[in-house]
């Protein structure tokens, strides 16, 4: 009975990886490139050794698995048509690589199209009140200077 249930974490540990697998692809879709149009996705794989052990690790999450390297995920372009580039140009990443820098990069670029545009227009209104209130010193010394020299009976040149 608890061996079923441990088999079930196994189970939903690896439908867990996959789900955020496939939410992954769906942040990478929005990131194509311009000039072909391709953008990455990924998809889970297993070793070759991978049927052997896993029947020995099912009671395990896929942690272990991973750190066994009998789980990694495999990254690759998609192209508008639909063609891949996966038996050429893929690369692997562990499932550690990819819950530490792959899924949080994604998840990061995702929000932060709107914090690059936010940050950009709060810049571009500071530039124009900086370059605002140049004009404006540069005024006011204009006409100080205009006053002094009215005072001081003479012309500067």
């Amino acid at each position: 009975m608890v061996l079923c249930s441990m088999r079930k974490s196994f189970k939903d540990s690896l439908k867990v990886l996959e789900a955020d697998i496939q939410h992954a692809n769906t942040l990478a879709s929005d990131f194509s490139r311009d000039y072909d149009g391709a953008c990455l996705q990924m998809r889970m794989s297993y070793s070759p050794a991978a049927q052997f052990f896993l029947f020995l690790v099912q009671w395990t999450d896929c942690s272990l698995a991973g750190a066994l390297g009998l789980l990694r995920i495999l990254i690759y372009k998609v192209y508008v048509d639909g063609t891949t580039t996966l038996s050429t140009h893929e690369r692997k990443a562990s499932i550690r690589e990819f819950y530490a820098v792959i899924f949080p990069s994604l998840m990061q670029l995702h929000k932060g199209i709107s914090d690059v545009d936010d940050r950009r227009q709060k810049q571009s209104v500071l530039r124009d009140t900086e370059e605002e209130m140049r004009m404006r010193a540069r005024g006011m010394f204009l006409r100080l200077m205009s006053r002094e020299r009215k005072s001081a009976g003479f012309a500067w040149r």
